[in-house]
């Protein structure tokens, strides 16, 4: 079971309030406001309310490996293709692509199933392994070439 993460939320509160620090003590050397400090400090904070209203959209689904697939539900429907983007030990941020959608990035996280986590890991790991992404890739394209 993979679930919304509040890694991602708190991560881009914190960056957010540190560049928003910078303009605000920016601002304050220089006595006079001006335009530039006015629109980088409105892009922060419409860069802000985007990001948040993105990770309102609830993530829950199932992910699970067969050995040789991904399939996902709730979240990404049917076969897809997992890469491994950041590996923090304890959190992975992952990307699940489908052959006709856009991608679903999703944050897995180790207090989410701690029963589960070294099973899941081992298998992103593995799934994401040179050696089975090329032939992942060959097993793909053979079929592409088999159903013209």
């Amino acid at each position: 079971m993979v679930a919304s993460s509040l890694w991602p939320r708190r991560l881009a509160l914190m960056v957010t309030a540190l560049a928003l620090f910078q303009v605000g003590w920016y601002s304050s050397l220089n006595w006079k406001p001006s335009w530039q400090m006015m629109l980088v400090g409105g892009s922060l904070l419409l860069a802000l309310v985007w990001a948040w209203l993105m990770m309102q959209r609830p993530t829950t689904g199932t992910l699970r490996w067969d050995g040789q697939q991904w399939h996902g539900s709730g979240f990404a429907e049917g076969v897809c293709l997992l890469q491994r983007h950041v590996d923090f030990q304890t959190r992975m941020l992952v990307s699940l692509h489908q052959p006709d959608g856009r991608p679903v990035w999703l944050w897995l996280q180790r207090s989410h199933d701690p029963h589960q986590w070294m099973a899941l890991r081992r298998a992103v790991v593995h799934a994401t392994s040179p050696a089975q992404a090329h032939r992942t890739q060959g097993s793909a394209q053979a079929s592409r070439a088999a159903n013209p």
